[in-house]
């Protein structure tokens, strides 16, 4: 696994205004997303919609609907008004 870490939290309302984990609790590579169970419970759960107040670090997780978790983040685009939607399976670690 990769040492990446989703993107920092863009939010003009600043870090307080989401709550969500520190961005460094979760590792990601191409396909998993690796963090603790803590980690994962204290992200808020969209299984039906998406979270609005789109901002670039902004995270989530998700049932994908075949008793697997998805770690879900809006990323960066190069424009500057839109933000890509990430997903990566996610795998727990003690």
């Amino acid at each position: 696994m990769n040492d990446h870490h989703p993107p920092e939290l863009d939010s003009p309302y600043g870090p307080g205004a989401w709550k969500q984990p520190d961005r460094t609790q979760v590792l990601i590579d191409e396909t998993h997303a690796l963090m603790t169970k803590a980690v994962f419970e204290s992200l808020a759960e969209y299984n039906t919609t998406m979270p609005s107040g789109v901002y670039s670090g902004k995270m989530w997780r998700q049932s994908n609907g075949a008793h697997e978790w998805l770690f879900c983040w809006y990323g960066p685009t190069t424009d500057r008004e839109k933000c890509s939607v990430n997903s990566r399976k996610v795998i727990f670690v003690c």
